[in-house]
């Protein structure tokens, strides 16, 4: 149990397991074990590390209480989030606590675990975070939930029916996000693909159509954007994902199927989004207007 638990262990779960008062307290004693909470103990030989921590916190809490917030977005490995800070939602109070607490209880529907570990749902966690992160943060966070299927856009809209968003920051967000995405078409395959939505949206260009589907000779290539009136293809190009031979041959064949087909392939990476002048949406634009202007 000790080595599921990340080398944790509560009072009732040691003497469940056949344990005494006794045998706790000469453990304690010996410095086998030390105490973390009221009733929490840690194996001295295990590792701390942060995992161990929450799940720490989650038992001080008690029954109904899970990981939320960025920590379960951590937990989740949700695009953006990373192990540091612990945070718990429970129906107990609890004061003077090394780790944040939302005193609100989460109902069991949108619970689930990670290892030993409970927290909230994807979708509920992607709720909690929609207002202490950015709005390209959340949707980076959405995408990645989508694609991994860890929820899914029916889920999200059924859970927000049943809340009232005045006095919730982030929810208008995380509504118009979920909007955005609810229309058929598949999900951004990587997070470049994700941020490229809003700088496209700037180009006083129409929208363009996400994961367009095209066939030549009998194979079906998605195109990331799509500006169809002016025949140009915006691809993301990130290293990540680009790096076998596989992939590199699977994308000289699609580049190919879109200059015989007429399109305009457009590559658009990393740094290109980072760049403060905006250098190759500024190319992109003088491609596209013309092209529109013409159509």
């Amino acid at each position: 149990m000790l080595a599921r638990q990340f080398g944790t262990i509560r009072r009732d779960q040691a003497l469940g397991s056949g344990m005494n008062p006794r045998h706790i307290d000469g453990r304690l004693r010996r410095g086998e074990w030390k105490r973390l909470y009221n009733g929490v103990y840690a194996d001295t030989a295990a590792a701390s590390t942060w995992k161990q921590s929450v799940l720490a916190a989650v038992f001080k809490g008690g029954d109904g209480t899970v990981a939320s917030g960025p920590c379960a977005a951590a937990l989740l490995k949700l695009a953006g989030f990373h192990p540091g800070m612990v945070e718990v939602s429970s129906p107990h109070r609890m004061r003077n606590v090394p780790f944040v607490v939302r005193s609100t209880t989460v109902p069991p529907e949108q619970r689930t675990t990670v290892g030993p570990i409970p927290c909230t749902s994807a979708a509920r966690t992607l709720l909690d975070v929609a207002g202490v992160v950015t709005c390209r943060h959340l949707e980076d966070a959405l995408d990645d939930a989508l694609r991994r299927k860890l929820t899914s856009l029916p889920r999200l809209k059924l859970m927000l029916a049943g809340i009232d968003g005045r006095g919730r920051r982030g929810i208008a967000v995380l509504r118009e996000a979920i909007r955005e995405r609810d229309d058929g078409r598949p999900i951004p395959a990587s997070v470049l693909e994700s941020r490229l939505w809003r700088p496209l949206h700037r180009l006083g260009a129409p929208r363009p159509e996400r994961q367009m589907p095209i066939v030549f000779e009998n194979r079906e290539y998605r195109i990331d954007y799509a500006f169809p009136s002016a025949m140009v293809a915006v691809e993301a190009q990130s290293y990540k994902w680009h790096t076998s031979r596989s992939a590199w041959e699977q994308d000289l064949e699609k580049a190919n199927a879109l200059q015989v087909l007429g399109w305009k392939p457009f590559y658009v990476k990393w740094n290109d989004l980072l760049d403060p002048k905006r250098e190759t949406f500024h190319k992109l634009r003088r491609l596209l207007l013309p092209q529109l202007f013409n159509a």
